[in-house]
């Protein structure tokens, strides 16, 4: 796996990977690669290469991760060295680790309650170091489950992609920009947001476009991003292990869906394929409940006055 580097490439000219994919699969691949020791990749090799990520500790969701990696590397290698020489797949009958549930939750409506409340919990003093903290978290908050953004997009805004009716969204995957309306609370925030902001730029006479600054010059990172996560999750009373940020996008499908169809959730998404959104969606207990009354209405034995309750003996 020498051509590595050339991969990479490709990821970041050719398909416009975000930073954070481009990183992901660049020390994933490198990480195979010195397991392998200079053998060749085959199906075998693959399958315990997952056993060994798992015997390391890490979770299905990580070793799934790293075999799509492998496989997006082995198709490019072989469609790479032209059609003279067999396009096969080194990871066929390789099967993906299957994810645990910790990787599927999705908020429910009260918990994105909780979560839209917990940056005002948050850092309750007048400093402005902490009123900045909390109008931050504020924010990344709301985009994540009122605009259903990605990590990526979130830390990529800049101010000049926010307008009162709609976000613009340049670092999607794939390299696609697309437009993404401004629900109210949404815009409410980013109204407060401003606030903070323009105390921030005058204090530290910030000089970057970022919509989320944190010095003079650099935008909000990953690891901050992480940081603003867990402390909002714990505040709302959520386990960080458990509920991811990607979460909040699910739950953003699901509201869009619901209110509208499913090939507005695609858009609203940026997904390519509307087989994609339907990942996505959940149908809770009480969507299901609310299908059960539908169904109900539907009888050929209407229930009788003062007929209110049915009762059986299984004796």
């Amino acid at each position: 796996m020498t051509d590595i580097s050339d991969y990479i490439n490709h990821l970041r000219n050719d398909r416009g990977c975000a930073t954070g994919t481009i990183r992901s699969y660049q020390w994933r691949l490198r990480d195979f690669s010195e397991w392998l020791d200079g053998r060749d990749i085959s199906p075998s090799l693959v399958r315990q290469y997952l056993e060994h990520l798992q015997t390391a500790g890490q979770r299905p969701r990580t070793r799934a991760v790293s075999l799509t990696c492998i496989r997006s590397y082995t198709t490019w290698r072989h469609e790479a060295r032209g059609a003279a020489e067999v396009i096969l797949d080194r990871t066929t009958g390789v099967r993906r680790p299957r994810l645990d549930i910790a990787q599927r939750a999705v908020p429910t409506d009260a918990e994105v309650q909780r979560l839209l409340e917990a940056p005002m919990l948050k850092m309750l003093g007048r400093l402005p170091r902490q009123r900045y903290e909390r109008g931050r978290a504020d924010l990344v908050i709301h985009l994540l489950l009122m605009a259903g953004l990605r990590r990526a997009e979130i830390i990529a805004l800049d101010t000049s992609d926010i307008t009162p009716t709609q976000l613009r969204v340049r670092c999607g995957k794939g390299g696609i920009t697309r437009w993404v309306p401004v629900a109210e609370p949404l815009l409410r925030a980013i109204q407060r947001w401003s606030v903070e902001r323009a105390f921030f730029v005058a204090r530290h006479d910030h000089q970057s476009p970022a919509l989320i600054p944190i010095d003079k010059t650099r935008r909000l990172s990953d690891t901050a991003f992480s940081t603003i996560w867990r402390d909002v999750a714990s505040l709302a009373g959520l386990d960080p292990a458990i509920y991811q940020p990607h979460g909040c996008r699910h739950w953003c499908a699901s509201q869009v869906a619901q209110s509208t169809s499913v090939a507005t959730a695609s858009a609203w998404l940026g997904h390519a394929s509307v087989a994609t959104t339907y990942n996505y969606l959940k149908t809770d207990r009480d969507t299901l409940i609310q299908a059960a009354g539908a169904l109900s209405r539907h009888t050929a034995f209407p229930v009788q006055p003062g007929h209110t309750e049915l009762r059986w003996d299984w004796s």
